[in-house]
């Protein structure tokens, strides 16, 4: 219920730095839901992440 109040700030935290953070916790920030809002940063997070962590390829 805490996350009521949250989500303005989630969201505003995700745009000035949403490409900073997506390859610092990709998978942090993209499961959270921003990859609802921002899809732009799954496939940049799938990009740099590359097949260093498999990510990539879990998603493709």
């Amino acid at each position: 219920m805490a996350g009521a109040h949250r989500p303005h700030e989630a969201t505003r935290h995700s745009h000035p730095h949403h490409g900073q953070i997506g390859a610092r916790h990709p998978v942090k920030q993209n499961q959270a839901g921003t990859d609802q809002n921002f899809p732009q940063d799954a496939r940049v997070h799938v990009i740099e992440q590359g097949g260093e962590a498999g990510s990539a390829s879990r998603v493709a």
